[in-house]
């Protein structure tokens, strides 16, 4: 059965909306304007709102075999809600497919139709911050910004009537899109699945479908469930809500309460609704793995059973596992020429190497020797310096000049605090 715990004040339709999920399958909202024109706001809007974030979940096409969309959220990781269907790629652009990592069992955050799903390798986007402040989302004075992956109206459709209603379109309608819209509030929201086999119960955003704020209003239709409703807030662009469901599946209705003298007529604007962050950014943040911490990174890694062991090397480069970890190289590609390096310049030994800058609880030691026969490595007193910091990682390089006729032989050791 499903549960609805909504204040009357707040929406007015919660008989109707129970009905229509309980009898079916959720929806799964894409974004239409208001404006009717799905060719509009395809392109990042000026105001910065991450629109590159979003992404179709899909196989092979986001308009052939799209479930749903995802946010992408830091490194190889996204979000979306739990009641899509799984696919085997993500494409942020709709050319650029990113394999989905089958190995990394989705993490439910509790209850929440909120799930965290694994990309193979990092689609090379920026970090997004999530939103911590339960003020500042129902805020009416907090820009809002809306990013669909999805179905637009129907191209069939050459009225909209009155009040304003589209009817949601095909496959040949998907795109990626941006809207605009205002937070109404939030509220405690549950619902099952059409089998009614699982059930989700959070705390919601709100937006309503008014008819009187401009052409760029957005409404969720069909494949945007797990799009992003990003709001600006203390001058940073943040995640405030997850596209969730919509209050009627098929249509998006715009329309605005109308006083006709001393009576106020009822509005039939549909409302949608969004996972809402601030309830759970810690959750979230808590269960990402811990990328400073060897186990955190085999998990980012894809590395099991004797592939995780610390003395492993399982692609074959000639690094273990611990120093792939330590000098922040790929440990399931060989790239063996990213380990420590030696050349000689003159009469001098030279040799790089670069150390991860996000691995924690390490120890670099720089050895040396003057036989390998019979005489110990021990501390070198040769100080490396640093080169450069760059892509996650630094560079440093050390210089050994031994006196004529003397040999010497150099050595770097890493060594971890954690319990491997």
């Amino acid at each position: 059965m499903l549960l609805i715990d909504i204040p009357l004040n707040v929406f007015s339709k919660a008989a109707t909306f129970g009905a229509i999920l309980a009898g079916s399958a959720l929806p799964l909202p894409a974004l239409i304007l208001y404006s009717g024109d799905n060719s509009a706001n395809q392109t990042a809007p000026a105001n910065g709102a991450p629109f590159e974030q979003v992404g179709s979940y899909c196989n092979t096409s986001p308009t052939a075999n799209a479930s749903g969309s995802v946010v992408h959220l830091r490194g190889k990781y996204v979000l979306t809600v739990d009641h899509v269907q799984a696919r085997s790629n993500v494409t942020f652009d709709g050319e650029a497919f990113h394999t989905v990592d089958k190995a990394f069992a989705k993490i439910q955050i509790g209850s929440v139709d909120l799930v965290i799903i694994k990309l193979v390798d990092d689609p090379g986007l920026d970090d997004l911050p999530l939103n911590t402040s339960t003020s500042a989302d129902i805020s009416s004075s907090t820009s809002t910004v809306l990013v669909g992956y999805g179905r637009g109206r129907s191209t069939a459709q050459t009225d909209a009537g009155d009040p304003v209603s589209w009817t949601w379109g095909g496959n040949s309608t998907v795109a990626k899109r941006w809207g605009t819209n205002r937070v109404t509030g939030a509220l405690a929201l549950s619902y099952t699945n059409s089998s009614e086999t699982v059930t989700w119960s959070y705390i919601a955003l709100t937006t309503v479908l008014d008819a009187d704020a401009g052409d760029d209003e957005a409404a969720m239709a069909e494949l945007d469930s797990g799009s992003a409703l990003f709001q600006f807030i203390n001058g940073v662009w943040v995640l405030s809500g997850l596209t969730a469901t919509v209050e009627t599946s098929g249509s998006s209705t715009f329309d605005t309460a109308q006083k006709v003298g001393p009576v106020t007529l009822p509005s039939d604007a549909d409302t949608n609704y969004f996972v809402r962050i601030a309830s759970y950014a810690a959750e979230i943040e808590a269960a990402l793995p811990d990328l400073s911490t060897y186990s955190g990174w085999l998990t980012d890694n894809s590395l099991s059973g004797e592939d995780a062991a610390s003395d492993a090397d399982p692609d074959a480069d000639g690094m273990t596992n611990l120093e792939e970890f330590a000098y922040g190289t790929n440990p399931n590609f060989w790239d063996a020429e990213l380990g420590p390096r030696v050349s000689q310049t003159d009469a001098s030994l030279v040799m790089d190497w670069q150390q991860s800058d996000t691995a924690a609880g390490l120890t670099y030691t720089l050895e040396e020797t003057t036989d390998l026969v019979g005489v110990s490595f021990a501390t070198s007193s040769l100080i490396p310096e640093q080169v450069t910091t760059e892509g996650g990682v630094t560079s440093w390089s050390v210089t050994c000049t031994p006196a004529a006729g003397e040999q010497r032989f150099l050595r770097l050791v890493v060594s971890s605090s954690e319990s491997l």
